[in-house]
């Protein structure tokens, strides 16, 4: 795979809502050249909960995809194994679950995030759009 910058993910970058109309969110900021910092949460009874705080780093040639979520030790790298403009896959097939994240940009307000197993036989589906 060629060299992808972090700046070929600036489609990324915004605060983007569950489409089922749930109060779901995620939402990415640009923290330099080589960091984005992104953070998924929910809003119950009009407070904010965190369910995950995330970083997209560039560590020389490559990208990884870092989640912090309460059930995990510490962060967990996920590495950039496929990128074609708007759709970018990233790996760590020695994780439980997922072991595989995908992040597609289907079109200007729409996001399409999965998780899967290495076997694609365990999945879960979002569904974004931009509201920022």
């Amino acid at each position: 795979m060629k060299t992808i910058y972090l700046k070929n993910f600036n489609w990324l970058l915004g605060k983007w809502k569950l489409s089922n109309g749930e109060e779901v969110y995620e939402s990415w900021i640009r923290l330099d050249d080589h960091t984005f910092e992104g953070r998924g949460y929910t809003i119950k009874d009009g407070h904010e909960q965190t369910s995950e705080s995330i970083k997209l780093e560039q560590r020389g040639e490559d990208i990884f995809y870092v989640p912090t979520v309460a059930h995990n030790l510490g962060p967990v790298d996920f590495r950039l194994v496929n990128y074609s403009g708007k759709l970018a896959i990233f790996e760590n097939l020695g994780h439980d679950f997922p072991q595989r994240i995908k992040y597609r940009f289907t079109q200007d307000e729409l996001l399409f995030a999965e998780i899967e197993n290495k076997e694609s036989t365990k999945r879960k589906q979002y569904l974004f759009k931009k509201v920022e």
